[in-house]
């Protein structure tokens, strides 16, 4: 198991991510608009899965009020119908607004495919799902139709004011990996993975773009992790 943490320091054989809320309740209603681009793109998810809501009330039996999510299992075909908008200031999203237009979760296939980092796939426009549910802290590969965007409102993963136990994600060896960038605010990336640099696990990081991080040339073609975005890692010496 990977020994890699993030910035307390500490070596726990995981990454660690600072305070999240672990209850069902939503306690602190933040919303925030992350725009999805045409073409491919990596989407990391800053808030709690149990915490997030509908944006809107056109389904059956909800409102706007209702936690989607139960036990941190939120069915990814789920998810797109209810957080992939096609402007930045609507209220229904892509699915609800063209449920007559076609069978299995109207425009919801303008998102082509979907990836997770071991390359499985969820196909929304032939209902299938291969991912199967939401892996909170992961990071996901998607390519969509046009430009769209993901609208979210929920309690943030980090929230400094709630003193809550922390989560991590564990990389089970070395290879490629794609992770969630977990804050609402930005941060360098070179200090963000500093203490893995430093055990000489990272090989390299990328941004969507392909722009990199190269630990061993001391290079940063990142900048800065960016909320709302996924990342791509390979890493090395996870295994001694």
């Amino acid at each position: 198991v990977l020994s890699i943490t993030d910035l307390e320091g500490d070596s726990t054989g995981e990454i660690n991510f600072p305070p999240m809320i672990v209850d069902n309740v939503v306690s602190n209603n933040v919303s925030r608009v992350f725009p999805a681009n045409s073409g491919w793109n990596i989407l990391g998810l800053p808030f709690f899965v149990n915490s997030l809501v509908y944006g809107h009330n056109s389904k059956s039996g909800s409102s706007a009020n209702d936690v989607v999510a139960s036990n941190g299992n939120y069915d990814w075909l789920e998810f797109v119908k209810n957080h992939l908008y096609e402007f930045e200031d609507d209220t229904v999203p892509i699915h609800y607004k063209y449920i007559n237009d076609h069978a299995n979760g109207g425009l919801v296939d303008r998102l082509i495919i979907l990836k997770d980092y071991q390359g499985t796939a969820l196909l929304p426009k032939f209902a299938f799902n291969g991912v199967g549910n939401l892996v909170q802290q992961e990071g996901f590969q998607y390519k969509i139709a046009s430009n769209y965007y993901w609208k979210f409102t929920g309690t943030p993963l980090h929230d400094v004011q709630n003193n809550s136990p922390e989560v991590s994600i564990t990389f089970y060896g070395n290879g490629w990996y794609i992770f969630g960038y977990p804050y609402l605010f930005q941060i360098d990336a070179a200090f963000f993975l500093q203490e893995a640099t430093q055990q000489d696990l990272v090989i390299i990081c990328k941004d969507n773009n392909g722009s990199a991080l190269l630990p061993e040339y001391n290079f940063n073609g990142i900048g800065d992790f960016k909320p709302g975005q996924g990342y791509q890692i390979k890493l090395q010496n996870t295994d001694g």
